[in-house]
């Protein structure tokens, strides 16, 4: 409210310009990306207000943590990221490497008020650990955003952020009254984790594509975790390669405790030693292999499709060989001497020798065979058999039409009516078949 010389008498509405933003923490393969994605796609991106001369509006942004924990390359990636999104060209504008950091930071600010962003997301956090300096000026603009400009900042990362992002748990916690979600892998030790990761396993196995269905057990949830150690990534995949290895390999297609740890023993090798690290336990071998890198099944899958393929083609080669053996020497000879001797054409050669041959019989005499298909290809007059069996169709068709009349027969009047020239009507009245309706009425002595 003002006077009449525009002096603020009382701000009677108090607007927040914190932001609650949190942190996300959790080891590789337990789906935070996937998760936090799906729930993002919840969301339209981009809000076009036409009752505000068309203003757009930036729901959300996600982009990765730059490699070097560069201020620049954050930037940089949120002008690309709204140049993408509304068809601006801010990167071209504000993105130049002769610009300073600080001018960059700015502008990054404006365009978060100007086009109303509701939330940025950063993953991959965990690359601020090989920044070699200034890791510190990103997480206090992180904040900044939060607590000052009011954009709530999503930040997630690995287990291997933590250290560097544990500050900003408390900072958050206090500055904005939202903390952290470690989001951990489902240990067995737990008794409320180890049902979750029954409920989980449980909820995946209906995926399950073999001929035979399996049914879980115990030892199946055991050995799936003891391959995995409750990685979600981990299991998903590793339940997709041992359907392959079944389908392509067991007879049966059954799902066994051995196979799954054969399949893994095979199919996981690349993180065997941070599995390895955390079975142990050991703190020291954990921090060796900090992060799980992402697990590509691409070549496993292409190796039992081959082997399924190579199956198939085997399968093939079989039959044909075992129709080439089934295929009688005696036909073979008909044939030969259809063509050679009698010169009759290869292909009604063929036909005419299959309809004369009898396979089940156990004696044949080979002239007896050649003169009959012989006879058959005559009635062609050198036309294919499909062109026999037409013209023997159509006698047979021909001969079952023809009526069989009887003495007055009304059709045959008819027929012989039309060849005299006389109407069917006349030839049936005159034949007593159509009587003269005047006669019902009038009697004539």
């Amino acid at each position: 409210m003002q006077d009449k010389g525009g002096k603020i008498i009382e701000n009677y509405v108090d607007v927040p310009t914190s932001a609650s933003g949190f942190t996300f923490i959790g080891p590789s393969g337990m789906g935070k990306t996937t998760n936090l994605k799906n729930i993002l796609d919840l969301y339209p991106q981009v809000i076009v207000h036409p009752e505000h001369n068309g203003a757009y509006q930036i729901v959300w942004i996600k982009i990765d943590c730059p490699h070097a924990g560069s201020l620049k390359g954050l930037c940089i990636d949120v002008f690309k990221e709204i140049d993408r999104l509304i068809g601006t060209n801010y990167f071209k504008k504000f993105g130049s490497t002769r610009n300073s950091e600080d001018y960059m930071l700015a502008q990054v600010a404006q365009l978060a008020h100007t086009h109303h962003l509701g939330m940025l997301v950063i993953d991959e956090m965990q690359n601020l650990v090989n920044a070699k300096r200034r890791k510190d000026d990103l997480l206090n603009f992180l904040v900044k955003m939060d607590n000052i400009i009011g954009v709530p900042v999503i930040r997630v990362g690995t287990n291997e952020a933590y250290p560097i992002l544990q500050g900003n748990f408390r900072n958050a916690r206090r500055g904005t009254g939202e903390g952290g979600v470690l989001w951990d892998r489902m240990k067995q030790e737990d008794e409320d984790e180890w049902d979750e990761w029954k409920f989980f396993v449980e909820g995946m196995w209906k995926y399950q594509w073999t001929a035979e269905y399996t049914v879980l057990t115990d030892e199946i949830y055991e050995a799936l975790y003891f391959e995995t150690q409750g990685i979600i990534d981990l299991v998903v995949k590793l339940f997709k390669m041992v359907q392959w290895r079944a389908i392509a390999e067991a007879e049966d297609e059954i799902i066994t405790v051995d196979l799954i740890h054969e399949v893994a023993n095979e199919g996981l090798y690349l993180v065997k030693p941070m599995l390895e690290a955390i079975r142990s336990g050991d703190t020291e071998w954990m921090l060796k292999y900090k992060d799980i890198a992402p697990l590509s099944t691409v070549e496993y899958q292409n190796k039992y499709a081959s082997k399924l393929q190579s199956e198939d083609l085997k399968e093939t080669r079989r039959l044909a060989r075992k129709q080439q053996e089934q295929q009688s020497p005696i036909l073979t000879t008909v044939i030969l001497k259809l063509i050679q001797e009698l010169n009759v054409d290869a292909l009604l050669a063929k036909q005419c020798a299959e309809k004369v041959f009898e396979p089940k019989k156990k004696q044949h005499n080979v002239q007896d065979l050649v003169n009959e298909a012989y006879a058959l290809s005559l009635q062609s007059g050198g036309g294919s058999f499909a062109e026999i069996n037409q013209d023997n169709q159509k006698k047979s068709t021909k001969a079952k039409l023809e009526p069989k009349y009887q003495e007055n027969d009304m059709r045959l009047i008819v027929a012989e009516a039309q060849k005299l020239g006389i109407s069917a009507h006349d030839a049936l009245k005159e034949a007593g078949f159509i009587k003269n309706p005047i006669d019902d009425f009038i009697n004539i002595n």
